[in-house]
């Protein structure tokens, strides 16, 4: 009795291309984002980095990428939703602020940026703060898919981010889940 294998090799099919997604209500703007390396790839990225410090610790380091339009009902608006996750690992990350978005290599952090299309030099800038709840990110896969050294990160996240320079204006961003990986 002969058997058969019908797997990408034997049968000459290439495997399906990996898909990302991120989905979210941001602002009260219900946000679905889906591409592949091949397709749309500008709209959603993930980035993973690996590296020491000082005391000779390794450390591992997700960034999430997620461009964005029309949160402020201006097709013409462009928006950008940042995630960092510093040591990544599944479990969750309350991000309070204390850590800059200006210290890429040291702390996590979640920021959404949005620049007016009327007004390029003006840009605002949504975190976490210090005085307020955390922004909640849960990490609940990360995997390392065979023969690769570019992990899988899947997760979910929820919370406030407050303008910078006025914190009474906020966005409140909810049901969030992503699956990345480049």
């Amino acid at each position: 009795m002969a058997c058969k294998k019908q797997d990408s090799v034997s049968s000459g099919k290439q495997p399906a291309e990996f898909s990302q997604q991120l989905a979210a209500n941001i602002a009260g703007k219900a946000v679905v984002l889906n591409n592949t390396m091949s397709q749309n790839r500008e709209i959603l990225k993930g980035m993973f980095t690996m590296f020491g410090d000082n005391g000779g610790q390794r450390r591992q380091m997700y960034n999430i990428d997620a461009a964005i339009s029309a949160l402020d009902g201006d097709i013409n608006t462009k928006s950008t939703f940042r995630i960092q996750l510093n040591n990544v690992k599944t479990g969750i990350f309350d991000i309070t602020g204390e850590d800059s978005v200006f210290q890429p290599l040291t702390g996590s952090y979640a920021v959404l940026s949005i620049r007016s299309a009327a007004n390029s030099y003006s840009l605002v800038l949504y975190t976490a703060s210090v005085k307020k709840q955390p922004f909640k990110v849960q990490v609940t896969g990360f995997e390392y898919p065979p023969y690769s050294s570019i992990p899988t990160v899947t997760g979910t996240f929820n919370g406030v981010l407050y303008n910078t320079q006025n914190i009474a204006d906020s966005v409140i961003v909810k049901n969030g889940a992503f699956k990345v990986r480049f």
